[in-house]
Order: C-alpha cells, then structure tokens, then sequence
C-alpha cells in the first residue's frame, strides 16, 4: 500500500492551490489532506471533511471511518485524470465557511511517478 500526503494551504479567503500525483493502475494509495492558515499553523475546521473524485472509473475513494482528514484512492483500470476534492467548514476570519482543496490524481500505465507536493511511501501490512 502506498502513502501519499497533500498538505492544502488556507490563505483566509484566498483559493488554496491544486497539487497532482500519479497513480498506476491497480494501486492503492491513503490521500491525507491538512488544512492551514497562513502562518502554517494547523487551520480550526468544523465538522467532517468530504471526499468527492469528478472521475470515480479513474480515482475511486473511501473516505477512512476513524480518520476524516484521511481517504483511500483506488485506481480501477481507466488511464487518466480525476480532481479529488475535500471541502470542509472552516473558520476564516470572524465567520464559518466552506473551504476545499483540489489534487489532480493522472493515472498511469507506468511507473509510478509523484509531483513534488506529493509523497509516496511503501506501507508493508
């Protein structure tokens, strides 16, 4: 199993930016998001993170029960690209609101190859 983390960066009301990674088909990744206000602190957030991917035939997900901020991505069989998005409420200045950041999973026939805001790692069971 392999481990990649993408840390989304919440700059108060600003867009938080968009990462990529690549997959091989067959693989199994944990996509683990941390949300942070502008002195890299960690952000307040309330409730729970939602996971949706545009393209489930390309990146399939299974947000993790006991880990909200964590979720499984599965690549099924199909080349190409699908934008995983996690929204959730946060506290940016005095109000609440829905914030989200994007990564971008290419899903590939090669060898598995990540950008340089994704780390992957072997996780042995």
């Amino acid at each position: 199993m392999r481990q990649f983390s993408q840390g989304s960066v919440l700059h108060g009301t600003t867009a938080p930016r968009q990462d990529t990674a690549n997959l091989q088909i067959g693989t199994v990744a944990y996509l683990t998001v941390q949300w942070l206000d502008a002195h890299g602190n960690a952000a307040p957030i309330e409730g729970l993170i939602g996971w949706v991917s545009s393209n489930p035939s390309i990146a399939r997900l299974t947000p993790d029960p006991l880990d909200h901020a964590r979720c499984l991505v599965y690549a099924p069989g199909w080349v190409g690209d699908a934008v995983v998005q996690a929204t959730v409420d946060a506290q940016v200045g005095e109000g609440v609101r829905v914030v989200a950041a994007y990564i971008t999973i290419t899903v590939t026939l090669g060898k598995q190859v990540c950008s340089e805001h994704a780390v992957f790692t072997l996780q042995r069971s």
